[in-house]
């Protein structure tokens, strides 16, 4: 990649973080809405006895809570955003995704953004490449030098067609990424966690990542963030908000996975994720975890006392939902406390 191309791309990146910022990107949609969670008044618990705790990739964490990956790159503006995440997510106890770090591959200099390890050695730390990168030159042997740098605990891989199909000089080649996609979780030390970015992975290509391996699958539902919205507004591209609607909900989507289908896969419901109410349902429609961004962002941007507060909050609504419902662990949490209203 060019120095022009480099600076290009971190410029992107720059004006992403700024449109995230703007409330017209948001969809603030709950496609959760018209399921209520069933109000249990004999719960048979003491609200101190409700667990949030889960595990990821073989670490214990306080609760299904994934800040999801947001950024990175050149500047003081990269930098103090991932180490406010990363301080927030160790002190909460909960996994943290980098953003995208093709621009690290192609220029040392932002290898600082995404250096948190060193700074939170218990962090709990998920890498993260665009795949269709892979169809553009990346080859394994990048997987490994993220690995290498970062010492992430699990490799994210996302896939991003709507986002780059509006993007000015978006990569649009998405041919032969399934096969791609096999061959490097075959070839990953590290547990694989795919992800769309607000489009939504559909249940049967859900059911077929599980088929080769795929660890987690983060089924990213366009309730959120519409990355439509935001590649039209940079571009000046129309049709961002044409298709600002586009994909598929995070609940459509878990109401039509087969879990007979997932062996160990894990699924992540993302998508608009504001609240614990909206966590518990998700859960108990079949999730392993939710993930957030934008509101971790905005918080992000602050300070890291701030990206605590959202987590703290997000968690303690859960506890409370999960207390609610008689539903004394994660596991207790599942359909059988959902109605429809």
């Amino acid at each position: 990649m060019s120095e022009s191309n480099s600076n290009s791309l971190n410029k992107r990146k720059l004006e992403h973080i700024q449109a995230c910022m703007d409330d017209s990107v948001d969809l603030q949609r709950d496609s959760f809405a018209s399921l209520k969670l069933r109000y249990n008044a004999f719960p048979e618990l003491a609200l101190d006895e409700v667990s949030t705790e889960t595990d990821f990739a073989g670490h214990r964490i306080a609760a299904p809570l994934i800040i999801s990956s947001m950024t990175g790159g050149i500047g003081p503006e990269f930098n103090t955003i991932n180490r406010n995440l990363a301080a927030a997510a160790e002190h909460l106890n909960v996994p943290l995704g980098l953003g995208s770090m093709k621009v690290m591959l192609r220029h040392k200099e932002a290898e600082a953004s995404y250096r948190v390890r060193d700074s939170f050695p218990g962090l709990k730390l998920i890498a993260n490449l665009g795949l269709v990168s892979f169809n553009y030159g990346l080859t394994y042997d990048d997987m490994q030098r993220i690995m290498d740098i970062v010492r992430p605990d699990a490799f994210g891989l996302h896939l991003n067609a709507l986002q780059e199909v509006i993007q000015r000089g978006g990569d649009t080649n998405f041919k032969g990424l399934l096969e791609r996609l096999e061959d490097l979780v075959r070839r990953c030390p590290l547990p694989v966690f795919v992800k769309e970015c607000g489009g939504g992975i559909a249940p049967d290509l859900v059911h077929r990542l599980a088929e080769m391996g795929v660890a987690y699958v983060d089924v990213s539902g366009n309730d959120g963030t519409s990355w439509a919205s935001v590649e039209g507004q940079i571009g000046g591209n129309e049709m961002g908000e044409l298709f600002k609607d586009f994909g598929l909900s995070p609940r459509w989507i878990l109401e039509n996975i087969d879990s007979k289908r997932l062996g160990s896969t894990r699924i992540v419901a993302s998508g608009g994720m504001r609240d614990g109410i909206q966590a518990a349902k998700a859960i108990a429609l079949g999730a392993s975890y939710v993930a957030t961004a934008r509101p971790f962002l905005i918080a992000g941007v602050e300070s890291p006392e701030a990206a605590v507060r959202v987590g703290q909050r997000m968690i303690s609504e859960l506890r409370t939902a999960m207390f609610l419902t008689g539903s004394s662990n994660i596991a207790n949490l599942d359909r059988h406390v959902l109605i429809k209203s």
